[in-house]
């Protein structure tokens, strides 16, 4: 991810932060730069940096489909949270795991047509998956004999 903030060039790129295509020493979500510091703040979607004097430069910021697409499988914990202690654990779990390969989605290089199938597609296996876990894991408290 690359942006133009006050006449620098801030380049963020596996773990690291590039001013004007330096490197800047790494100490966990801290990058120091000279006399600056710079702080990552980031979300599934947004990727921003905020410095020792208060200036925010933003790298990344997801427009309204994508945080659509992204916090779509928080949707399970609808139906999850009248399935008790299990369908809430699981459904918490599946909407983390889906949520996080959207984000990767969205964030990728992929055609947007093909983002959008991809985000649909995980959604719906992982509601599945869900699903599935769930019936068998009240099936077999319950004594019943699925197979």
């Amino acid at each position: 991810m690359k942006v133009v903030h006050d006449n620098k060039e801030y380049e963020y790129v596996k773990g690291m932060l590039r001013i004007d295509g330096q490197d800047t020493i790494k100490k966990g979500r801290r990058f120091t730069a000279g006399e600056k510091v710079y702080t990552l703040r980031s979300s599934l979607l947004d990727v921003k940096f905020t410095s020792s004097e208060g200036e925010v430069i933003i790298l990344y910021k997801g427009s309204w489909w994508q945080r659509i697409l992204v916090y779509l499988p928080f949707l399970y914990f609808v139906v999850g949270i009248f399935g008790g202690a299990i369908g809430g654990g699981l459904s918490a779990a599946f909407a983390i795991m889906a949520s996080g390969l959207n984000a990767i989605v969205v964030r990728s290089n992929m055609n947007i047509i093909l983002k959008v199938i991809t985000c649909v597609i995980t959604f719906i296996i992982g509601f599945l998956a869900w699903l599935i876990l769930y019936m068998l894991a009240v099936g077999a408290i319950m004594g019943m004999d699925w197979f």
